[in-house]
């Protein structure tokens, strides 16, 4: 997955050596996004940057200005396939099993396999913005505000979850009983009960909610007396470092925290 795992943590228990030296180095053009529109560049800015994953000795590059994904050495850096769909590749792939996702703009999620880079299937309605996958299950989200659920071992749709937002990333919650939707304004989270299929609550990312804890830290984090002893450019700093956008970044992060606000003490106290 993106950022190593389900939940995108960018956290993985892998240690680096102490010294790293170049292997290799492949160059291509600086991403620009497809949306021309500046309001929607403001709205969604989610391919600016690579979002490659590793899986096995490959790793995986999506292109969103030559509607293409290809498949890397990671020993050499050498190219070994490449695979163009009918649309650009905007958003992160996910890999399970041999397999390789993604889901382009022309309106399908694809399912590759991983060694050949051959098309295993496709199918119409992966337009979404989101893929998350675990336990032998694949989500998709759509711009139909659905969530399409497909066995991965059947490569069949099982079920459809209705919701009430459109989402932008679906992503689970630790326990693995949850997913939290962020919705493609990045203005609100829809929470979906993954057992029951069923939405739970809808909460907006700026106002309070009686079921959620929701702060504001984009406006609080301009006064001095708000969480004193943290630097503000470090968290500016950390969000380019990460190649995020920041709003995106303090709301990923913020969802996280909720998830185990509980465990963490900090229920009630933002």
């Amino acid at each position: 997955m993106w950022r190593y795992d389900h939940n995108r943590s960018a956290s993985t228990p892998e240690q680096l050596a102490d010294k790293l030296y170049l292997q290799w180095e492949v160059t291509y053009s600086a991403r620009t996004p497809v949306w021309d529109d500046p309001l929607n560049q403001n709205l969604m800015p989610i391919d600016n940057i690579f979002e490659p994953i590793v899986t096995g000795n490959k790793i995986f590059l999506g292109f969103n200005d030559q509607d293409k994904i290809v498949a890397l050495d990671l020993a050499s850096g050498k190219e070994l396939w490449s695979y163009y769909a009918e649309g650009p590749v905007r958003l992160p792939m996910a890999a399970n099993k041999g397999k390789v996702y993604f889901i382009s703009d022309d309106g399908f999620c694809y399912c590759l396999n991983a060694e050949t880079g051959d098309e295993v299937w496709r199918t119409m309605g992966g337009e979404g913005p989101a893929i998350a996958g675990g336990n032998g299950t694949l989500y998709i989200g759509t711009y139909k505000g659905e969530i399409e659920v497909y066995d991965e071992a059947t490569e069949k749709l099982v079920e459809t979850i209705k919701l009430k937002t459109i989402p932008r990333s679906i992503t689970p919650s630790p326990d693995r009983t949850r997913f939290y939707a962020l919705d493609s304004r990045f203005e609100q989270i829809e929470i979906i009960d993954i057992a029951t299929r069923k939405s739970i609550d809808t909460f907006k990312l700026t106002t309070g909610n009686k079921n959620i804890l929701t702060v504001d830290l984009m406006k609080r984090m301009k006064d001095k007396a708000f969480a004193r002893q943290v630097k503000r450019e470090d968290i500016v700093k950390g969000a380019e470092e990460l190649g995020a956008d920041l709003n995106e970044h303090i709301a990923f992060v913020i969802q996280a925290m909720r998830g185990v606000a509980d465990d963490l003490g900090l229920r009630g106290t933002l």
